[in-house]
């Protein structure tokens, strides 16, 4: 009996699951490490690409929009059509915004905030931004965004890697939240009514000559690559033509303003380092580098060939911190020379008289 329970004994204590030994536990912890360390980097190429498609999504919708746009309006290129010397009162419920006004430029503003008070829904957007401000460079969108009915602020405006305007857009009209709040940094003053408006900014930009003729350049570009004045003879602007553009596969209609998709270094649009998501006016989005783009021209010296609008870029704290420094910078496409009779990509510039 003795023996018959030792054996039995012994059959279970072999029976029995052995634990893992403090090293086998190591070197299954360190496996895992290791596969995660060589994961992660894939992981991340893969959102990086992601974001970059979603980016050239946004812009290839607006591409879409823009000739639908132009198909409903005579061929008409979307920008503000608001205009010196008349008055807007039909459906418009806003005294302040019903003009007449001065200038085309003064006009545009008040359309631009009648927009977003109907769309965005803030009535309180001061209309004190008008004769200050000149809404063209980063809020031409708002006139295709409200052919398309959108609720703003609107995602398709802005690149997935833009942090910061993905954060204004957030809560963008709470005061003490959000914007106004100064709750997603870096921002412009949230506090004030004059930066009401930047959370309804979009990424991409439109040339000048979607609302400037080719012959004369209204808004000029300023010693800085964000400041900007009004000019020329008449200062008249928009009512620009989708078969005005002779070569709409090589002119640029919308860029990225800055490169976001590809190194650690996010560089402003116009360093030649740069490679930026861009549309052309047929529609297509193509990953362009800077420094195969023409030069453009400098409208303010029309007749002289050779000569370049030039900027330096003044970093805001918002924007990408680029590796090189201030030095002064060309306009590339947002100055091209011809305007939409002109080319930016892939061939030379065209003389269109304005040499």
């Amino acid at each position: 009996m003795l023996g018959q329970s030792l054996r039995n004994r012994a059959a279970l204590q072999s029976g029995r699951t052995r634990g893992f030994t403090l090293i086998e536990l190591l070197v299954v912890i360190a496996i895992i490490a290791l596969l995660i360390s060589i994961l992660l980097p894939a992981i991340s190429e893969a959102r990086k690409t992601s974001r970059q498609t979603v980016c050239g999504s946004n812009l290839r919708q607006m591409g879409i929009a823009t000739h639908s746009y132009t198909a409903d309006f005579q061929d008409k290129l979307f920008s503000f059509t608001w205009v010196a010397g008349k008055q807007y009162i039909v459906d418009n419920p806003y005294i302040d915004l019903r003009g007449p006004f001065a200038e085309d430029v003064s006009a545009a503003a008040a359309q631009a905030i009648w927009i977003m008070r109907r769309r965005a829904d803030v009535p309180d957007m001061p209309s004190s931004l008008i004769g200050g401000w000149i809404p063209h460079i980063l809020y031409t969108h708002l006139v295709l965004q409200d052919y398309l009915a959108s609720r703003l602020p609107e995602k398709m405006v802005v690149c997935p890697e833009d942090q910061p305007r993905l954060g204004w857009q957030v809560d963008p009209k709470t005061n003490g939240r959000g914007f106004r709040g100064n709750q997603a940094q870096p921002q412009p003053e949230g506090t004030d009514p004059q930066n009401y408006r930047w959370p309804f900014s979009s990424t991409y930009e439109v040339t000048i000559s979607m609302f400037t003729n080719d012959r004369e350049t209204a808004i000029y570009q300023g010693p800085q690559h964000n400041t900007f004045f009004v000019g020329g003879a008449s200062g008249r602007l928009g009512k620009r033509l989708i078969p005005q553009v002779s070569f709409p596969s090589n002119k640029v209609m919308m860029w990225e303003n800055a490169s976001r998709h590809f190194t650690k270094y996010q560089d402003y649009c116009f360093y030649d380092e740069a490679r930026i998501n861009t549309l052309f006016f047929d529609s297509s989005v193509r990953t362009m580098k800077s420094r195969d783009a023409n030069r453009g021209w400098n409208p303010t010296a029309q007749n002289a060939m050779g000569t370049y609008t030039t900027m330096t870029y003044n970093r805001q704290a918002w924007e990408p911190i680029s590796r090189t420094g201030s030095s002064a910078l060309i306009g590339k496409w947002r100055w091209t020379r011809g305007g939409l009779q002109g080319a930016d990509y892939g061939g030379t510039e065209i003389n269109t008289s304005q040499w």
